[in-house]
């Protein structure tokens, strides 16, 4: 997915990216988007320095919804049930444990998560101002 924004700080190849809400951002003109809540913020990794003003286009890639709901909800219950029957295993069916088990499984298998998502970020693809952009101004 591409979005356009504009650098508002760069700092050790992390830039902050104000993006844009509509085309109106990356003109001059005084419209509703260039207002103080006229848009969202991205951290996006960088290698050149970017100047902040700078309109770039991220490349920000998105999960399929399918892979999301299996990372957030499938792969923690998956290792809330394995902790949960192994503490049972273990502990002869005494209940606290067994939940101590499981609640660790569950911890584990968000771990899990982070660790497989956290190579996935926004770059910076092309550096240069929006060219299709258009103003109701104009």
């Amino acid at each position: 997915m591409e979005l356009r924004g504009t650098v508002v700080s760069w700092k050790g190849g992390v830039a902050r990216v104000r993006i844009a809400v509509s085309p109106c951002a990356a003109c001059g003109h005084s419209c509703a988007a260039r207002s103080a809540d006229g848009g969202r913020y991205l951290l996006v990794h960088s290698a050149t320095p970017l100047a902040p003003g700078q309109a770039v286009v991220v490349d920000a890639s998105l999960p399929s919804p399918a892979r999301a709901v299996a990372l957030a909800y499938l792969l923690p219950l998956a290792g809330f049930m394995v902790g949960l029957f192994l503490g049972n295993a273990a502990c002869d069916g005494a209940p606290l444990p067994a939940l101590g088990a499981g609640l660790a499984g569950a911890a584990v298998a968000y771990g899990a998560v982070a660790l497989l998502e956290r190579p996935r970020r926004a770059r910076v693809r092309l550096v240069g101002g929006p060219r299709d952009a258009v103003c109701p101004q104009q």
